[in-house]
């Protein structure tokens, strides 16, 4: 159990805290119970598995860089395999998190959020996407091509996983 101590004045002859004649200030300990206004941080995933998932997306990154090299030497395939490989990827890792979450025992509206209420709060979250989307676009647009793509790729995958 824990306590902190608090100052609080005591009633006056005229009833009211801290305004009479004969007020006075005293320690009083208040006890703290669990279920306090901060939210209670645990843990959503087993640590075994975090580590698991962290291993995949670091042999993920070197097989992006390795293949990154090939596509500078002429090697690589084309975009769309790169592409469908990519989304393929992201959802198996996505079905990997869930799993985790899942087997914790862990609400899934940790990692999806909660459910929508309204269509109003369907068309914000379309509208933040596609704010987002157009900010991309126009930020490689101004930066020039597909070197500065992948800068802001790169940024922003940095800026998901932090």
């Amino acid at each position: 159990m824990k306590h902190r101590w608090v100052v609080s004045p005591s009633k006056g002859a005229d009833g009211f805290a801290g305004l009479g004649k004969h007020s006075t200030k005293i320690m009083d300990t208040v006890h703290l119970s669990g279920a306090s206004s901060e939210p209670q941080l645990g843990l959503i995933a087993s640590p075994w598995h975090t580590l698991i998932v962290l291993v995949i997306a670091a042999l993920n990154a070197f097989r992006a860089a390795i293949y990154a090299n090939h596509v500078r030497a002429g090697l690589g395939t084309s975009r769309s395999h790169l592409y469908l490989r990519t989304i393929a990827f992201e959802c198996a890792f996505l079905a990997l998190v869930t799993l985790g979450v899942w087997l914790r025992g862990s609400s899934l509206q940790t990692i999806f959020g909660q459910r929508w209420r309204s269509v109003g709060q369907v068309f914000r979250d379309l509208g933040s996407g596609l704010a987002l989307w157009f900010v991309a676009i126009v930020a490689v647009s101004i930066l020039g091509g597909h070197r500065a793509a992948r800068r802001l790729n790169c940024v922003s995958a940095s800026a998901d996983a932090g």
